[in-house]
């Protein structure tokens, strides 16, 4: 009996080996590889901006003053807290460590990804983020002792910790399936531009100023600036509209697989001054993009704004 209960509490350590290694690849992918395709993951190195934050909940501080939401504040804590409470579970039952060492190696593995990702520029590193990760894995390891402490037979204790662990993964993989679908992206999609001949003399040239429609008085175009982080002022910039702009509608049409964009297809019409400036034929408001492009940031060239298709 106990030769046949080691065989099967060796079966259920290797389970626990393989839903180990699979969360740990899930986890990279997240915390380094978030914005590349599955067919170029190392695309994301250095792509993003090489930040540092080592006073503790000084990035909270920054977010809670600034126009942040209080959703994005807590999808932040809550993220990084939920992204190691697996490890919490998972790593003392394969490695037979207690809490100081669950504790030890969570603090570890959470800076080894955080100089990672300063090192690359793979993402912020920010104290805040080491601390909410080792909160997690505590979280982690004092719900599966309180577990273990249930039974008096490990081989049962270990069948309940794979039958949980296999149905949290399997909703946590239905979650990401469906609400992150960009992580199981393969490649980008392509852009069908229907008649790109119109604007192919400015269009992939980077624009001068981007963001969203908020009004036409006259001939001033106000827009709302693109921001690049969450803890950037969205102001509104004023741009003076000329006879010799030339102004474009971009007919957009997305199509998705749940959450992930899977194809865009687009088509240009010109607009005449006249009927842009009276407003005549077309009606604008916050859910259209604007582009500009300007040579000096003076005399505006081009606009393009942006019409969603369903």
């Amino acid at each position: 009996m106990d030769n046949q209960n080691k065989n099967h509490e060796k079966i259920l350590r290797g389970c626990q080996w393989v839903f180990f290694i699979i969360y740990g690849i899930s986890l990279l992918r997240i915390t380094f590889f978030k914005q590349a395709t599955l067919n170029n993951l190392f695309s994301a190195i250095g792509a993003g901006e090489r930040t540092i934050s080592i006073i503790p909940f000084q990035s909270i501080y920054d977010m809670a003053v600034s126009n942040t939401s209080i959703g994005r504040i807590i999808e932040n804590v809550v993220g990084n807290i939920v992204l190691f409470i697996p490890f919490g579970i998972l790593f003392p039952i394969i490695s037979n460590k207690k809490r100081k060492g669950v504790l030890y190696a969570a603090i570890i593995f959470s800076l080894l990804i955080e100089i990672t990702q300063f090192l690359f520029a793979l993402g912020s590193t920010d104290v805040d983020d080491l601390i909410f990760n080792v909160s997690g894995a505590y979280i982690g390891y004092f719900v599966s002792d309180k577990i273990s402490k249930q039974f008096k037979s490990y081989t049962h204790f270990l069948i309940v910790m794979t039958l949980i662990t296999a149905i949290l993964g399997a909703s946590v993989f239905g979650y990401l399936l469906v609400y992150q679908t960009d992580l199981f992206i393969f490649c980008r999609y392509d852009i069908d531009i229907e008649n790109p001949e119109l604007v192919e003399i400015f269009i992939d040239t980077p624009a001068t100023a981007t963001g969203r429609y908020v009004e036409l008085d006259d001939c001033i175009l106000k827009v709302e600036k693109s921001v690049k982080s969450a803890n950037d002022i969205r102001e509104i910039e004023s741009f003076k509209i000329t006879e010799d702009c030339e102004i474009f509608i971009c007919y957009d049409r997305m199509e998705y697989f749940f959450s992930a964009i899977t194809g865009e297809y687009q088509q240009y019409e010109r607009i005449d001054y006249n009927d842009f400036i009276s407003q005549r034929n077309y009606k604008f408001d916050r859910n259209n993009n604007v582009r500009i492009w300007s040579d000096d940031e003076n005399n505006i060239k081009f606009i393009v704004i942006t019409e969603w298709i369903e």
